[in-house]
């Protein structure tokens, strides 16, 4: 006979299991940050990497519309510092605030103003004066998209460091 705690424990459904790197509660709760801002984060990071990509393989292949790839960049790096300014102002707790200032003033700040400057300002200027002077010449672009890689790489080092750094209680 089977009582009435192992008739709830029968009829209770089943979780699936789920591998936790495809479960996006998971990523908002080891980086601390909301679907929303960590969407877009990830679509302006990936933009940054494909057209930085393109531009380091156009030195060894022959890339079609390479100005258009130049314009991705920039477009690219503008969304990053952009979402990178609001994640550096936003602070929804006391520990986002600590974790924040870790990031810009504390422990990681080098990494993180390193990932902002070269990461961000560097390969904006280089595309725009690439795009002004009308070339997409590798001295220029190539410089843009190892700067940006670089930067990401640096700015998403003290991002996911600073917000481990934190206690969580």
């Amino acid at each position: 006979m089977t009582t009435s705690t192992e008739a709830d424990e029968e009829n209770r459904p089943k979780a699936e299991p789920r591998a936790p790197l495809s479960d996006p509660g998971w990523w908002r709760g080891l980086l601390g940050i909301g679907f929303g801002k960590s969407f877009w984060g990830f679509l302006a990071f990936a933009v940054v990497a494909g057209a930085a990509a393109y531009l380091v393989l156009g030195v060894f292949v022959d890339v079609p519309s390479e100005t258009a790839v130049v314009w991705t960049l920039l477009g690219g790096v503008l969304a990053v510092g952009f979402l990178t300014l609001v994640e550096a102002s936003s602070h929804p707790s006391r520990h986002v605030e600590l974790a924040v200032h870790a990031m810009v003033r504390g422990r990681y700040a080098p990494w993180f103003w390193f990932g902002a400057l070269a990461g961000v300002l560097a390969p904006a200027v280089l595309a725009v004066i690439a795009l002004s002077v009308d070339s997409t010449s590798a001295g220029l672009v190539v410089p843009a998209a190892v700067l940006a890689l670089a930067g990401m790489f640096a700015a998403e080092t003290a991002f996911v460091r600073a917000g481990q750094a934190v206690p969580l209680s």
